[in-house]
Formats: structure tokens, sequence, C-alpha cells
């Protein structure tokens, strides 16, 4: 599931270098949850 948002995110902003990071944070926050 994690990787499924962060490839969401990455392709709706893929433009976007600071989405990229928010993703990566976002990435991490499920990384720590799970």
């Amino acid at each position: 599931m994690a990787k499924e948002l962060a490839s969401t995110f990455n392709k709706e902003n893929s433009n976007n270098t600071d989405k990229i990071i928010l993703s990566f944070i976002v990435f991490h926050f499920l990384f720590i949850q799970n």
C-alpha cells in the first residue's frame, strides 16, 4: 500500500521535487507505523 501511495504521489507531481520529498516523508511514516 505504501508503494502504491508513493507511486501515485510521484505520478501526480512528477515535476514537483517538493512533492516527491513529501512522498518520501509519507513513505517513512507508513514504514514506522507498519
